[in-house]
């Protein structure tokens, strides 16, 4: 199966790159932190191809990275289910591959603009924490009908293997989205899927080897990097990263949070990325990306 859901190269109001930032050595990506390690690409070298190489593909992370092995890997999937499993990589290659063009682009993007008017906490992205990959792995949703779901099932938590430090404390990050979501496949795209692949090419522990999800339509927080444990339940994640961050405030309260839903469709953008002079012409190139839509 093959399927495209991607954003769309279009012509947009001119965004110019007037900070510096930390060179990464390939010279492809600009990082703004190495412990964690986040960084995105030179505007010109992510619309260089409709795939966005990996080399050139954004990285974000909130704590470590962590080094697995592949042969002692396991995913663990438990909560409203009828059969809890275990399984191995090599398990999971073994069940129906499916192939998927994703867009994947962090809820921040483009922090950096907003900060100009109000200061934001967070990486201060620019317009690059957006890319475009072909992704291989298995639908989430034949790992959840082995499993065999129960009447109360309502979410799917996603738990990742590396270590995220905020106040005092040190917890895995981890993600939620809505059942409905996980089990909406369709022709154009599966509601979410278990990727081990990355443009033909296992993932790089910068981006979630051995297994990641990838929920399309979704902000990337929402697409689980180093993927070890999914749980079936009746409410969202209590995670700290679905609870408390993540969500639309204006002051921040304590109150304010806890009334906000979590984020999950990613929202409309777009940016120029060049501007060239082509004889008596100006060449434009950029992203736009539509926002993510009920069920997509």
């Amino acid at each position: 199966m093959r399927a495209d859901y991607a954003g769309a190269v279009g012509l947009v109001a001119m965004a110019a790159w007037n900070r510096t930032l930390w060179a990464a050595d390939d010279s492809r990506l600009f990082v703004h932190s190495k412990a964690p390690m986040n960084a995105e690409p030179l505007l010109p070298n992510l619309v260089k191809s409709w795939v966005t190489p990996i080399e050139s593909f954004f990285i974000r992370s909130h704590g470590n990275t962590p080094m697995l092995d592949a042969g002692s890997f396991r995913l663990t999937v438990e909560g409203t289910i009828e059969k809890p499993l275990t399984l191995s990589l090599a398990e999971l290659n073994q069940l129906s591959q499916i192939e998927l063009s994703a867009t994947l682009t962090c809820a921040g993007n483009r922090r950096s603009e907003h900060s100009r008017i109000k200061m934001l906490k967070g990486v201060q992205w620019r317009e690059g924490a957006i890319g475009n990959a072909k992704w291989r792995g298995v639908r989430l949703s034949d790992i959840l009908k082995r499993a065999g779901l129960r009447d109360a099932a309502k979410h799917v938590w996603f738990e990742g293997l590396d270590a995220v430090e905020d106040g005092g404390k040190t917890f895995a990050f981890g993600g939620s989205i809505p059942l409905e979501k996980a089990l909406f496949d369709r022709d154009a795209a599966p509601g979410a899927m278990l990727a081990t692949m990355m443009n033909d090419k296992p993932l790089t522990a910068d981006h979630g080897f051995p297994l990641r999800s990838i929920v399309p339509g979704y902000i990337g927080a929402r697409s689980m990097k180093w993927l070890s444990k999914i749980v079936v339940s009746d409410r969202p994640s209590p995670n700290h990263f679905v609870a408390d961050v993540y969500k639309l405030v204006d002051e921040g309260s304590l109150l304010e949070v806890a009334e906000n839903a979590p984020i999950y469709r990613m929202p409309l953008n777009s940016a120029i990325c060049t501007v060239a002079a082509k004889s008596e012409r100006i060449e434009v190139t950029g992203y736009a990306l539509p926002p993510g839509v009920p069920g997509v």
